[in-house]
């Protein structure tokens, strides 16, 4: 059975492994996640942009649905992670058929992170880039029209 020898290999050929290695699970953590839970009547799930974000309760008559939440990790950049969010909070609201959402609560951040791989005698840097987040809470309503 032929073995791999890391020590035989070229410096460059292990350093492409490294890379490759961390973008993987930099891009495993990409993506939006949510969750809806159920505490009025469902109706008729909607288009998930004809959902209206409100930052704080409308005016007009409204009934409450649910809550709604939604995460989103590790996008381009902070922004991207917030607009993700968003988008996610909508599509949960849009299930249950909400046509709004009350933002009820909004935690985003973002932290600088790089990593160092050793390859025998050479040392070798890897830039990293940043960890964000943005992390939404809502309350789902239907207004009526």
């Amino acid at each position: 059975m032929n073995q791999i020898s890391f020590t035989k290999l070229p410096l460059q050929s292990i350093q492409r492994v490294v890379f490759i290695l961390c973008a993987a699970t930099f891009l495993q953590g990409c993506g939006a996640t949510g969750s809806a839970i159920l505490t009025g009547n469902r109706r008729s799930a909607i288009i998930p942009m004809s959902v209206t974000v409100y930052p704080q309760p409308p005016t007009v008559p409204y009934e409450v649905v649910g809550i709604v939440t939604s995460r989103s990790v590790n996008g381009l950049t902070q922004q991207s992670d917030s607009q993700n969010a968003v988008d996610e909070l909508r599509k949960q609201a849009a299930s249950l058929g909400a046509n709004g959402i009350i933002l009820n609560s909004v935690n985003a951040g973002s932290t600088l992170n790089g990593m160092i791989g050793a390859a025998g005698a050479s040392t070798i840097a890897l830039v990293g880039g940043h960890n964000s987040q943005a992390q939404l809470q809502g309350t789902a309503i239907y207004v009526r029209r």
